[in-house]
């Protein structure tokens, strides 16, 4: 594997720390995660700053849930010594984002959450469970969401700018620190959010 990904970096004219680096994330995802993560191109890649279009995430189903045009990531290579996934900033250029209801009538849930749910939600303390991906500096710019969520049917916001980090450590741990869109569904006319705020937990308790 190593030696297949060390000639794609050779003739891609890729970073070799930075390919291995981009494999350990989507092996990651693929493991710690019941979505799937898909990555259509590489665009640039080196000294630890990644350039990928068409990334996409997947519910557990594989219903497309997220879909980003353009992410620019600048990861931190000597963390992965650590066994770490370090990633310093992310700028998200362009993208859609599909809301589907999932779970029960007594517990509902959309299935975007359930993409990020853990495969092996931790079963000790959170001292217990190592760090293992840190995603910092998220910057989300002209982001479409839409679909269906419990009591909010036909859900529209556009032009969505979003500020925020991602903590994984046997759990997930999603901050917004900021954000603005437009609603424009499920009522008529335009309403501007003009702050969004919030955490979403894998950990239900």
């Amino acid at each position: 594997m190593l030696a297949l990904v060390g000639s794609a970096g050779y003739h891609l004219r890729l970073d070799l720390a930075g390919v291995v680096a981009v494999e350990m994330i989507t092996g990651f995802f693929e493991e710690e995660i019941r979505g799937s993560l898909e990555i259509g191109q590489i665009e640039r890649l080196a000294s630890g700053r990644v350039t990928a279009r068409s990334v996409v995430f997947r519910d557990p189903d594989g219903n497309e849930v997220i879909n980003v045009a353009r992410v620019t990531a600048w990861l931190n290579l000597e963390a992965l010594w650590t066994g770490t996934i370090f990633i310093d900033r992310v700028h998200v250029r362009g993208g859609e984002v599909t809301l589907r209801p999932s779970g029960t009538e007594e517990s509902p849930s959309v299935s975007i959450a359930d993409t990020f749910m853990p495969t092996h939600p931790s079963e000790g303390p959170p001292d217990l469970n190592p760090l293992r991906v840190v995603i910092s500096g998220i910057v989300a710019d002209d982001i479409l969401v839409r679909g269906d969520v419990p009591g909010y049917e036909g859900l529209r916001v556009e032009n969505v700018r979003l500020e925020g980090r991602v903590e994984v450590r046997g759990d997930a741990v999603i901050d917004v620190y900021d954000g603005r869109g437009e609603m424009t569904g499920p009522y008529p006319g335009r309403s501007s959010l003009d702050r969004i705020v919030g955490r979403v937990n894998s950990d239900l308790t």
